[in-house]
C-alpha cells in the first residue's frame, strides 16, 4: 500500500499511488501511542479528534487509564516528507514526535506554499545558530497537541 500525502493548492492530500483518496485539509492530524511508539491514525483534524476521543473513554471505562494517557493527537501543518515518513515506518512517528516537540521540526503556518518556503525554512547558518532552546519557550504557535 503505497500512501503518500501531497500538496494540491497549499493543501493535503492523500494518494494511494497515483489516485488521491481523501479530500484536501489544511493541517494534518497524527493519532499517536507515546508509549508504543505507534501511528494509529492520519488525516482529517474532526475525525482524528473523534477516534482519540472514542479510544480514550473505552480505555478509562476499561479501566485502562494509562493506556487512555499515552495517546497524543497533534494537529498543525508538517513538512510532507515527515509526515511521509511516519506513514513508511509507521514506528517513525515516535521519532517525529521528539523532534517536533523540541522544536527540531517546525510546523508551517496555514499561509505556507512551496513558494513561500524559503521564507519559514532557516539558512544552514541561521539554524546553527539556533540550536539552543530555551525550554521554557512555546515550541511553535502553529502547533496543538492534545493528550
Amino acid at each position: 500500500m503505497n500512501l503518500n500525502y501531497r500538496l494540491n493548492g497549499g493543501q493535503y492530500v492523500l494518494y494511494k499511488g497515483d489516485q488521491p483518496t481523501t479530500a484536501p485539509v489544511d493541517e494534518i492530524s497524527l493519532v499517536i501511542d507515546r508509549a508504543a511508539g505507534i501511528l494509529h491514525r492520519h488525516g482529517n483534524s474532526d475525525q482524528s479528534r473523534a477516534w482519540i476521543e472514542n479510544a480514550q473513554a473505552k480505555f478509562r471505562d476499561g479501566g485502562h487509564a494509562q493506556f487512555a494517557d499515552d495517546l497524543v493527537l497533534i494537529t498543525g501543518r508538517f513538512p510532507l516528507d515527515e509526515i511521509n515518513r511516519c506513514l513508511e515506518a509507521r514506528t517513525y512517528v515516535t521519532t517525529f514526535y521528539k523532534r517536533l516537540v523540541s522544536g527540531e521540526i517546525k510546523p508551517l503556518p496555514l499561509d505556507w506554499t512551496p513558494e513561500t518556503a524559503a521564507t519559514f525554512y532557516p539558512t544552514p547558518e541561521e539554524a546553527l545558530a539556533d540550536d539552543v532552546h530555551d525550554a521554557s519557550e512555546s515550541v511553535n504557535p502553529f502547533l496543538r497537541f492534545r493528550a
